[in-house]
């Protein structure tokens, strides 16, 4: 990615991934079974970006086998989901409205530094992801490494990026699905 100076930032995704839905399933399922409740947080996570018919009838796997969720994980899915988007429109709005910055900001105080000129995410690009907080914590990520930051203000971004991730996939995703 380049941002607006002209400087070639690193580009990464908390979630590099790409996920084939029937082995979600079978996973969320086996995770379910042997009590790995953050497995199983992670594969009802990943359940969301499905068509609900493909959730509720399941799929045939290449060796003739079918697999769905569970009734128990269905209802999960379905309350999970619902108060995943709740939390994630909110917190999303709020990482993009307050940036802070680092106190170490070469440029001044954050305020007065780099944050000065910042260019907040527009409605459009905010509302894309309110379902899945991952992605629009990489999306918040992106747009602020694609200003003109100092260095330190870019560590704080980086921190901050996983400082998110960390307490999503810890506690904001499992308590969505009921797990903790």
């Amino acid at each position: 990615m380049v941002r607006r100076d002209g400087k070639q930032v690193k580009e990464e995704c908390a979630l590099p991934v790409q996920w084939d839905p029937a082995y979600t399933l079978l996973l969320a399922n086996l995770a379910h079974q042997l009590g790995l409740r953050d497995v199983l947080a992670f594969a009802l996570y990943i359940c969301c970006n499905q068509d609900a018919s493909n959730i509720v009838q399941g799929f045939t796997l290449s060796d003739g086998t079918h697999t769905r969720l569970s009734d128990d994980l269905v209802a999960k899915l379905i309350n999970g989901k619902a108060q995943l988007a709740a939390w994630s429109g909110n917190y999303v709005w709020t990482m993009n409205a307050e940036p802070m910055g680092s106190s170490l900001c070469v440029r001044g105080l954050a305020l007065d530094g780099c944050w000065a000129d910042f260019e907040f995410m527009p409605e459009s690009r905010l509302s894309t992801n309110k379902v899945h907080p991952i992605e629009a914590a990489d999306e918040w990520r992106r747009h602020c490494l694609e200003q003109s930051l100092c260095g330190h203000c870019v560590r704080w971004v980086e921190d901050e990026h996983a400082r998110i991730i960390e307490t999503l996939l810890v506690t904001v995703i499992p308590e969505c699905f009921c797990l903790l």
